[in-house]
């Protein structure tokens, strides 16, 4: 088999001066049929000597000699090396972080924190969770008042902070007025809040102790006129429940007339009431003031024609009863009277007494002495 020799370096020292000598071998061509030749590993032996190495120095060589021929082939395959184990490293949470860190030792005084937030504080107190304490603030209330506004529901609090201040003073401060139910009316509509603050505290009393029905009716209506209804119950504890169910008409008449007149005159049927009340109030006022005018004598009255009501209105009060009590047809009427002969009935023309009569009873009265006395 072809073979190559190394190449060999020889260092030799003779005196001071180093001499180095390099021996390139000559490639030796192969046959084409023989096997590829077995590339061999070249060693160099490095020699540690005192003396320095010089450069070596390489002869001409023809350029047409391959650098795969020159050159001995060298085997880079890599022996395998153990490696240690890398273990992997679980990610770290905010919890290990945490635990890492060092941690900073916060003194907090409870009491501080709770002295300094007013609901806090309310909670603390009162076990109660209600309306924020700034809010609270704007109403005018006592310690009292507090525990009572406090024991409301949540939503009812909640509502009497938008209620205003002067009737929250006033619901907590009259023992006789239920909060919910104030707050219920007061719901009702923008006038029925108006209207609870405009009344008198024992007028608003009375007004929240009304059925639903009747406080809603009523809410609608002017201060001033429920003051009214409400004194008037002396007279006629339902004359708020009458009043209510007239037309607006019929309430601007009613409130033209004196208290005992509209008393009276919201007692009859509702169709008499409203047939009463289109009339003139001075009419209203006269009828009802005469003793004997029953609603009979008011319905025969209300079925006359205008025309047959104010010829009758002519007639003194006796009279006026009388004829429309004897339920005589207005045409009857119409044709019996007329206003010369209602003139002439009135009592001012009736005669007077005759003086002459009363004298000659004197007279007859002293003749009757005188005999019993023997003269």
């Amino acid at each position: 088999e072809p073979s190559e020799e190394p190449l060999a370096t020889e260092s030799s020292t003779e005196g001071d001066a180093p001499v180095e000598q390099e021996q390139a071998a000559t490639p030796v061509e192969q046959p084409a049929e023989q096997e590829p030749a077995v590339q061999e590993t070249a060693s160099v032996d490095i020699v540690t000597e005192e003396a320095p190495v010089t450069e070596p120095v390489t002869t001409s060589q023809p350029a047409d000699i391959e650098l795969q021929d020159s050159l001995p082939a060298v085997d880079m395959t890599l022996d395998p090396v153990d490696t240690p184990e890398i273990v992997s490293t679980p990610p770290m949470t905010v919890d290990d972080f945490a635990l890492q860190t060092p941690k900073l030792e916060v003194e907090i005084k409870i009491e501080e924190i709770i002295e300094r937030n007013p609901d806090a504080k309310q909670v603390r107190e009162t076990g109660k969770l209600g309306a924020p304490a700034a809010e609270l603030a704007k109403l005018p209330l006592d310690g009292n008042m507090l525990d009572e506004y406090r024991d409301l529901p949540e939503k009812v609090q909640n509502d009497l902070l938008e209620v205003g201040s002067e009737l929250v003073e006033t619901i907590f401060a009259v023992e006789e007025i239920d909060p919910e139910v104030a707050v219920e009316f007061v719901n009702m509509s923008p006038k029925a809040q108006e209207l609870a603050v405009s009344l008198k505290e024992e007028t608003l009393v009375t007004l929240l102790s009304y059925e639903k029905e009747l406080q809603q009716s009523l809410a609608e209506v002017e201060a001033p006129v429920v003051e009214r209804l409400v004194s008037l119950e002396e007279l006629d504890p339902k004359i708020a429940s009458k009043f209510v169910v007239l037309s607006s008409e019929g309430r601007e008449s009613a409130l033209k007339l004196k208290d005992s007149t509209m008393v009276e005159l919201l007692e009859y049927e509702p169709k008499l009431q409203e047939d009463m009340l289109n009339l003139d109030t001075p009419v209203v006022e006269r009828v009802m003031s005469i003793e004997e005018f029953t609603p009979k004598v008011a319905t025969k009255f209300v079925e006359f024609t205008p025309e047959a009501q104010d010829l009758t209105l002519g007639l003194e009060d006796i009279a006026l009863v009388t004829l429309l009590d004897q339920d005589i047809e207005e045409e009857l009427i119409l044709s019996a009277l007329t206003p010369e002969s209602i003139e002439k009935s009135s009592s001012e023309n009736i005669p007077a007494e005759n003086k002459a009569s009363t004298m000659s009873e004197e007279v007859l009265n002293l003749g009757d002495n005188l005999r019993e006395s023997g003269n």
